[in-house]
């Protein structure tokens, strides 16, 4: 119920209503299905609403990118993944984020990053 309530608020006011403070940007390694990751974690706190919004971009030897944005109002949350900037084909992940790095949990794979702080 409480995604279904931020998914209404979100919907209803423009993202550009809030003033967004970068808290972080990091530098972060990961693999996924054996390939190694490299990429960026950023979060950010929008002031007005109160939200987290924890972005990224992790991007394999190959080329292949993978997206992620989360919003939440701790730094833990529900989101989506998508790959190779096709976001109408994002995959519904759980996010956590902790001292260090992140946690992305989908239906089919789970990618545990390690970020420099």
């Amino acid at each position: 119920m409480r995604h279904l309530i931020l998914a209404l608020f979100f919907a209803t006011f423009p993202v550009t209503d809030a003033v967004a403070k970068v808290l972080g940007r990091w530098q972060c390694t990961a693999q996924y299905q054996g390939v190694p990751l490299q990429g960026h974690y950023q979060l950010e706190y929008w002031t007005r609403s109160g939200i987290y919004v924890h972005t990224g971009r992790l991007q394999a030897a190959n080329g292949t990118v993978y997206d992620f944005e989360v919003q939440s109002d701790i730094m833990a949350g529900v989101g989506g993944v998508w790959q190779n900037n096709q976001r109408h084909r994002e995959v519904h992940m759980q996010f956590l984020a902790y001292r260090g790095g992140f946690r992305i949990t989908t239906d089919r794979a789970r990618v545990d990053a390690r970020c420099a702080m």
